[in-house]
């Protein structure tokens, strides 16, 4: 059984980052940052209800560039590809793939929802929202349902990175990183708490950081204004770059649970 590293996955993520950070956050931009950044622009503004519009045909695009764009990168960082033109076409060619296993997971976290739904006798259609909020047992049901996605989310880690190692279809990818990510679950348990935390920290911080900054240059953001603009590149931008340090991140994982070489930085 493979023993898990987190410090030397981290070293080996940063010392390859260091090297290869030019073209690693050139995909993240074009393939992550851009079509996210239409769509928003495009779509309802925050806080506004989704509306029927030309802009839901974005959305299909998004996802699959932002698959293909992750698979790019985990090519990369894993090594199977030194070319950014070639790692690019071996994302595309892995995108299905990724995206049917993506699908099975969203219908079984679906089905998951309903039966949970059903089997507390929570009646979702008449509640009121602001009765069903504040219901103990709707809480303990969301609860649940958290807790279980928690479990998954786990376990599916490694979904990305073996599609890009290795020739599988939709179950395979799922059942091969299943197999992976269960001889070290504590570990990456915690390392996606962590992530999760951070995540939050630092978008409260670009929040309020950011904001500010845009607010002094160009005014306070609203809708379709060049405030919300320069902030949604901003945010971007910084995205981006936690792409690049995540996806490198969990490539090295999998190297370590598959078993395979580390990377040289060249």
């Amino acid at each position: 059984m493979t023993k898990l590293s987190i410090t030397q996955a981290w070293n080996e993520s940063t010392d390859y980052i260091g090297h290869h950070f030019g073209a690693l956050f050139t995909v993240a931009l074009a393939f992550n940052m851009v079509p996210s950044l239409a769509l928003q622009l495009l779509g309802p503004g925050q806080g506004q209800p989704p509306r029927l519009g030309p802009w839901l045909l974005l959305v299909p695009v998004v996802l699959v560039l932002s698959i293909a764009g992750s698979l790019t990168l985990n090519s990369l960082a894993l090594g199977r590809e030194a070319v950014v033109g070639r790692a690019i076409a071996h994302g595309f060619r892995r995108t299905l793939p990724v995206l049917g296993a993506t699908l099975l997971v969203l219908f079984a976290g679906f089905v998951l929802l309903v039966v949970l739904v059903i089997a507390s006798g929570v009646d979702l259609k008449h509640a009121d929202p602001m009765v069903l909020a504040a219901s103990s047992r709707f809480r303990a049901l969301m609860l649940v349902f958290l807790l279980v996605a928690l479990f998954f989310a786990v376990r599916l880690l490694m979904l990305n990175p073996v599609a890009a190692a290795e020739p599988l279809g939709p179950i395979g990818i799922l059942k091969r990183s299943w197999i992976l990510t269960g001889r070290a679950f504590w570990k990456l348990l915690a390392l996606l708490a962590l992530l999760l935390i951070l995540f939050f920290v630092i978008s409260i911080v670009v929040k309020i950081a950011l904001g500010s900054l845009v607010f002094l240059a160009f005014g306070a953001p609203q809708a379709g204004n060049l405030s919300t603009l320069v902030l949604l590149l901003l945010s971007g931008i910084v995205n981006a770059g936690l792409a690049v340090c995540v996806v490198t991140l969990l490539a090295r994982i999998y190297v370590q649970l598959a078993g395979d070489s580390p990377i040289k930085g060249t």
